[in-house]
């Protein structure tokens, strides 16, 4: 589990990059593709929103 003390990570998930981005205090995450369509994008950038 990525999320846990010592855990490893090799690719980062939505759901694990949403979480971890949501509980550093970001708002309004969401994702941009990169490389191909959104099914088969080889790359995403999580774009997110840090408050004032």
């Amino acid at each position: 589990m990525p999320l846990k003390d010592h855990g490893h990570i090799k690719f980062w998930s939505k759901s694990t990059l949403s979480t971890l981005l949501l509980d550093a205090g970001f708002d309004n995450v969401h994702f941009e593709y990169v490389g191909r369509i959104s099914v088969l994008a080889k790359s995403m950038i999580a774009v997110a929103q840090r408050p004032l």
